[in-house]
């Protein structure tokens, strides 16, 4: 009658050794809200109308640093104060790769501005909540002397959401940052009717690469950007 239990013992002890494994490296992760305020680097004045970008990168591989893709990505603009807020989120699985130690990098953009790339000081990237060390802080935009300068720094800014929407481990990821690529679609606009053509457009190289969105899955790219301007 009880010829079935040693059967069921040892299922339940395989289900246990394949769930251990992911309690163990903390795969369950949260993160607190983050609040916090971009003002110029010169005046203190509030920023009004800054992009921010906070991105929660999976990391893994022998070395532990190769990009697993994003975990979460929260988009926001600051308010006529400066402020900007993110909520927070969580539980959230992640089935490959652990917690990147900057978690969480944020990415602060104003046209005229140098961008702002703030995280976290190294720490083990295996808390179960992400806590930023910008939370409550203030985040300096300084003002760029001329033009060149600036198209200098908006094309790293572009590589910067290059690496996030295309390069950390999942080539649609750009799908996930609309806001990001309607700012980005503004200002290559702005650029151009200035007679700027070449800046490191992220936007550009979206467009170049439909065809290869398709096949992977990701859908056009093309048809993702026309929504946008809707």
């Amino acid at each position: 009658m009880n010829s079935w239990l040693p059967l069921r013992w040892l299922l339940t002890l395989s289900v246990a050794a394949l769930w251990s494994p992911l309690a163990a490296h903390a795969f369950l992760y949260r993160a607190d809200p983050i609040e916090a305020w971009v003002v110029d680097a010169e005046t203190g004045r509030p920023v009004e109308g800054a992009l921010v970008t906070a991105n929660w990168q999976l990391e893994g591989g022998l070395d532990s640093g190769i990009p697993r893709g994003q975990l979460q990505i929260l988009e926001t603009t600051t308010d006529a104060a400066g402020r900007f807020y993110f909520p927070g989120w969580g539980p959230k699985f992640a089935f490959i790769g652990h917690a990147s130690w900057k978690w969480p990098q944020i990415l602060v953009f104003k046209p005229g501005y140098r961008y702002a790339r703030v995280m976290n000081e190294p720490a083990t990237g295996q808390e179960n909540t992400a806590k930023s060390d910008w939370h409550g802080k203030k985040t300096n935009l300084s003002r760029l002397p001329d033009t060149a300068t600036y198209l200098s720094e908006y094309r790293s800014f572009n590589r910067e959401i290059d690496w996030i929407g295309r390069s950390s481990g999942d080539e649609c990821t750009w799908r996930r940052l609309p806001e990001t690529l309607r700012a980005l679609t503004a200002e290559d606009a702005r650029l151009r009717s200035l007679g700027f053509k070449n800046f490191g457009s992220f936007i550009g190289t979206l467009q170049d690469n439909d065809d290869a969105f398709v096949k992977k899955g990701c859908g056009s790219a093309k048809e993702f950007l026309e929504g946008l301007r809707k």
